[in-house]
């Protein structure tokens, strides 16, 4: 979860980025802007685990924050979640 939660922090200096284990081996990260607006986000298991999911996370997360505050996401973003994919959630 650290690995996550460095990654994060790095993509939102801005922020105040805070993450809670869930039992599943997943995290509940939250963000915090200066006026005390939140945006909350769940992370898999994979997603903490794995540096390519870590890194899908992060970049789908930009996106999100983008668009929780009305801006446009980068277009770096964008093509990057193009070529990738979404992500996909399987049960275990």
């Amino acid at each position: 979860m650290n690995d996550l939660l460095n990654a994060v922090t790095a993509a939102f200096p801005d922020y105040e980025v805070t993450a809670v284990a869930r039992p599943d081996r997943g995290c509940l990260v939250t963000l915090k802007n200066y006026d005390g607006s939140l945006v909350k986000r769940a992370a898999c298991a994979a997603q903490v685990s794995d540096e390519f999911q870590r890194e899908r996370f992060v970049n789908t997360m930009k996106r999100d924050v983008a668009l929780h505050f009305g801006e446009l996401p980068q277009v770096e973003t964008l093509s990057r979640l193009r070529r990738s994919g979404l992500p996909a959630y399987s049960h275990v």
